[in-house]
This record gives C-alpha cells, structure tokens and sequence, in this order.
C-alpha cells in the first residue's frame, strides 16, 4: 500500500488518520499506533471478521463528545 510510506515522512504524535476500506490494513493501522497516532478508517461488507468485532462494541454506552448539525446538499445532517 502507498499510505504506509507515505504517512512515516509525518510526525503522526496526536494526529487522526482517517483514510477509506482499502487502507483497514493490519500493516498500516500498527504504522500509525507505532507513531504514535490514532486512524478512523472505514469497513466493507468483505472484511466480515473485522465487522462483527465492529458489532459487538458497546456503542450505545459511548456518549458523543460533540455535536455537529449542517445544513448541506438540500440536507440537514448531524453529527454525534
């Protein structure tokens, strides 16, 4: 993958790496912990191990931290 050489050229120390479903890679998410970083990657239906781990998160017991409401593209969306 080209993402993993790429982000060791940055200070990853208290940054959020967000990348897409190509990228939720063993490899790549051990990179950026090692750096010191945090990700936010997306999951596809094709990593089912992965996405029932997902599922049994308690996600109902994590209060959002912040709220966000937009009005965007003939919507109104929110955020938290």
């Amino acid at each position: 993958m080209a993402l993993t050489p790429l982000l060791a050229r940055f200070d990853l120390r208290g940054v959020v790496v967000t990348a897409d479903a190509m990228h939720a890679q063993r490899k790549t998410t051990k990179g950026i912990v090692a750096a010191g970083g945090h990700y936010l990657l997306v999951v596809k239906g094709n990593q089912e191990k992965l996405r029932r781990q997902l599922r049994r998160l308690p996600w109902q017991q994590m209060p959002p931290l912040d709220r966000t409401r937009t009005t965007g593209h003939g919507r109104r969306e929110a955020d938290g």
